[in-house]
């Protein structure tokens, strides 16, 4: 099999327009203190971010919420939560308004659920949330009720709770629906596709362990059905979202090697799978928040043990064409002389597949064709944590982070 190893004395020309669609492109950072375990919404063009908290010598809490236009790359300051300090909130919008609840204050867990009005800037107090109060929920919406559950509660068992609530904003009341059916657990990722719910991977409390079981709630038959695990790697406090008819889980913290990640991974209904796609391009993090608008999803905040406050596009503009590329993946060397291989699937032979290395700041430091059947590099020639991107054409099909295993 031919190999061709990159050394960045292989650069060749770069033309200064050459340009390519991005799937992860950063945008303006949120104006405010840098925390995690935030709240999030999107309403018509807008998102929101808010509340949340930080460790230091003790435990800050936030209720101030702020407003994302992507049309200006801009935040406005909006209406401060009307609960108070809090985190780890439920979070979600229906029919123009949005609903933030439950959570955790500076002493105690909450069931209270709130409303915001965007056009007129306020908040006002709704039916509270049956059952224990509780912090880390999952939330989602199916045709046009907000379903909450789960979470780790103030009383009873190992703390945690399978319950399940459904909202009905019009009647502002809630109803039970049938329990989680999984492991109970708290910091899961909840999102919606089409008319179908969806909760996977969290933190089983007390257990020091994360998951990768991945559900499906059918609100008509009021059942719950495991489906495909999301990856081969447990997570817990991970990121996630419902976009263009999949979904979207990544980053997040595995406990089996006590590491924040960046990967994400999206399922695909109609055939139950899963697949890796770019790699998150932020500093590696758990507790992310995230919101859609408009085709485009946003991430933003969470924490290593460093809060952040940048904010991340996703812009699912990639070709679909996965099996371009088979495997991206560090091979049997595990020494920081190790290579990494981008191999072609065997189904496409593409004519314009380019492999593109970046640094931290986003500038080309190589550029190479994929030529032969199997391209190595040696990442150790690249400075760390550089960004690798397969492109065809003007489209990104792979991508992520240079990283040897140790």
């Amino acid at each position: 099999m031919l190999k061709n190893y990159l050394l960045l004395a292989a650069f060749f020309s770069l033309c200064p327009s050459e340009s390519f669609a991005q799937t992860w492109n950063q945008k303006a950072n949120v104006p405010t203190i840098a925390r995690h375990r935030c709240s999030s919404f999107s309403i018509g063009n807008k998102g929101y971010v808010g509340l949340g908290h930080l460790n230091t010598v003790s435990n800050i809490l936030f209720d101030d919420l702020w407003e994302y236009n992507p049309a200006s790359n801009t935040w406005t300051q909006k209406a401060d939560f009307a609960g108070g300090l809090r985190y780890h909130c439920h979070a979600f919008a229906i029919n123009g308004k949005a609903y933030v609840g439950t959570g955790r204050d500076g002493s105690s867990y909450q069931n209270d659920n709130w409303e915001y009005d965007p056009t007129t800037n306020t908040w006002a107090a709704k039916a509270d949330i049956p059952g224990p109060n509780r912090r880390g929920t999952v939330s989602f919406v199916i045709n046009n009720l907000g379903y909450v559950g789960s979470g780790f509660t103030s009383s009873g068992g190992s703390g945690t709770s399978n319950d399940f609530y459904a909202y009905d904003p019009a009647l502002d009341s809630w109803s039970t629906v049938a329990s989680f059916p999984g492991t109970a657990r708290n910091s899961a990722v909840g999102f919606a596709i089409d008319s179908m719910g969806y909760m996977g991977t969290g933190d089983p409390h007390g257990l020091a362990q994360g998951l990768n079981d991945f559900w499906e709630y059918n609100s008509v038959t009021d059942a719950w059905t495991q489906k495909a695990n999301v990856s081969d790697s447990i997570r817990r406090q991970s990121a996630g979202f419902a976009l263009n008819g999949y979904g979207y889980i990544g980053t997040g913290h595995n406990p089996n090697i006590d590491d924040d990640m960046d990967d994400f991974w999206q399922y695909i209904p109609a055939t139950d799978s899963w697949v890796q796609v770019e790699d998150f391009l932020g500093v590696s993090r758990r507790y992310t928040t995230t919101f859609v608008i408009a085709g485009k999803a946003y991430a933003s905040m969470g924490t290593n043990g460093i809060n952040f406050t940048d904010l991340w596009e996703y812009n699912p503009n990639y070709l679909v064409a996965f099996n371009y590329i088979d495997e991206v993946g560090l091979l049997a060397n595990k020494k920081s002389s190790g290579t990494y291989a981008f191999k072609q699937g065997p189904a496409v032979t593409p004519t314009d597949l380019k492999l593109f290395i970046f640094n931290m700041d986003g500038k080309i430091i190589h550029k190479e064709l994929i030529t032969s059947s199997e391209l190595e590099i040696a990442p150790d020639q690249f400075p760390p944590n550089s960004v690798y991107k397969v492109i065809a054409g003007t489209k990104v099909i792979k991508a992520g982070k240079l990283k040897l295993t140790k």
